[in-house]
């Protein structure tokens, strides 16, 4: 069992809330913490990113509460969404994007004029 795991599982366990499946369980340690600031900070109420995303208001608040962990798809979408990258949804990196130093990089080189 990897240590975010083990982490997110003490977690829930302290807070009283009992973990119901082995999938419950695998919601990676403090993404439901920074779904909900990047949504506070954006201005967006849980039903306007529902609607981005194409799922329910319920679906993002379980989310948020950690209750259920969003598959790669909607990662993908949450990602566009709040314009930041996959690695920083997860807690795998402390930078919102990796093209915060240059903000041309998101260009691409293939689409610049030589």
């Amino acid at each position: 069992m990897s240590a975010l795991l083990v982490k997110a599982v003490q977690t829930r366990e302290k807070s009283g809330k009992k973990i119901k499946n082995v999938k419950e369980g695998l919601m990676i340690y403090g993404m439901s913490d920074r779904l909900k600031s990047l949504r506070m900070e954006k201005g967006y109420t849980q039903k306007l990113v529902a609607e981005r995303v194409r799922t329910s208001q319920a679906e993002i608040c379980r989310y948020e509460s950690g209750e259920k962990s969003p598959g790669l798809e909607r990662l993908l979408q949450l990602s566009i969404v709040y314009r930041c990258s996959l690695d920083y949804l997860v807690g795998k990196d402390t930078r919102r994007s990796h093209w915060e130093d240059d903000e041309d990089a998101h260009i691409g080189t293939c689409c610049k004029k030589k």
